[in-house]
């Protein structure tokens, strides 16, 4: 059952690279743009973990929502709710400064740009902090609340 799951993910990577570096050489055709250097296979290594990140900090989200409301499509709701309104707040020009250090987006965008060699926005550890938080919190939240509804029947 796991070689099928690891083949199709596997699959999937594969199609999503082929895809992206499609529409990467459609894009600079069309519209002349000239190529970007290419990473070194560290930073790429980096830039997938950043997005395995977000993808679990998701998922956790996710878990969260679906114990909330008892409901899987809560759970995608309330994930998607809260990553939106995170994204959201992170535009609002008026939002304080140490407010947008810790949202989700920034968060990564601040990552990425210290894995592309880029001057950080915010300095690191806040945002992996930030992102630590979003990971373990919801989690932690949706195990306490599992426990105390499967106790109480």
């Amino acid at each position: 059952k796991w070689i099928t799951l690891l083949i199709a993910v596997v699959i999937g990577i594969i199609v999503v690279a082929v895809w992206s570096q499609g529409l990467t050489l459609a894009a600079q055709a069309l519209l002349d743009i000239p190529p970007a250097p290419e990473p070194g296979l560290g930073a790429v290594l980096l830039q997938i973990g950043a997005v395995t990140w977000f993808l679990a900090i998701a998922g956790s989200l996710g878990l969260f929502g679906a114990t909330l409301a008892r409901s899987t499509v809560g759970g995608i709701v309330i994930g998607f709710v809260w990553i939106t309104l995170d994204s959201i707040v992170e535009m609002i020009p008026q939002a304080p400064v140490w407010l947008k250090g810790v949202l989700l987006a920034p968060s990564l965008a601040n990552l990425n740009a210290a894995i592309s060699g880029q001057p950080p926005a915010y300095p690191l550890w806040q945002s992996l902090l930030a992102l630590a938080a979003y990971l373990l919190a919801p989690l932690a939240t949706a195990i306490i609340i599992f426990r105390r509804r499967d106790m109480l029947g």
